[in-house]
């Protein structure tokens, strides 16, 4: 990785000092851009910092969601912050996934949520209705249960081949109660 005095036209001498979220962070211009990102990522100011080659561009964002989480960056000296984000300080506060589920106004702190069972990823916001079909799969708990009553019968087998155990009808018909009150519940 490059040393941010090469990218930014500093010297190597340079400081660079900035805070997010309170945690002071303090680099040399000749201290590489990932050795800075893992320095931040690394620390307790609970932040993501990434940059896309694709598109030069560096992207922070806060560990935490919702509402009560805030994030905030400020250049002290270098103005490495303004070359990342165009701004020496940027603030911002989360927000709460709001929705209305079968008739029910609810709030997640996170776009991953769980309801019913189902688990749900909130991509983008929408002013509008989404409907959300939902089925079983029936085949994969059928190939479960042909699958243990497979492997029953030829553990069976193993034992009355082998001589191990002798199945007699009277066990056998328990074995069979047993697997009908399995599938029953199942």
């Amino acid at each position: 990785s490059k040393k941010v005095s090469e990218l930014y036209g500093m010297s190597d001498d340079d400081d660079i000092k900035f805070t997010i979220n309170n945690v002071d962070f303090s680099f040399k211009g000749s201290t590489s851009l990932a050795d800075i990102m893992a320095e931040v990522n690394d620390s307790r100011a609970g932040v993501t910092l990434t940059f896309n080659s694709l598109n030069d561009k560096f992207t922070i964002k806060s560990d935490e969601t919702g509402k009560d989480t805030s994030l905030n960056l400020k250049d002290v000296s270098g103005g490495l912050i303004t070359k990342m984000f165009g701004s020496n300080e940027l603030s911002a506060t989360g927000t709460d996934a709001e929705l209305e589920i079968d008739g029910e106004a609810v709030n997640y702190s996170s776009n991953d949520i769980t309801y019913n069972g189902v688990n749900l990823t909130l991509r983008e916001p929408t002013n509008g209705e989404v409907t959300i079909d939902t089925s079983v799969d029936t085949d994969k708990a059928l190939d479960a249960i042909v699958s243990f009553v497979e492997d029953y019968n030829a553990l069976i087998e193993y034992f009355e081949q082998d001589g191990i155990i002798q199945i007699t009808p009277k066990i056998m018909s328990k074995l069979s109660k047993s697997l009908r009150k399995m599938l029953e519940k199942n």
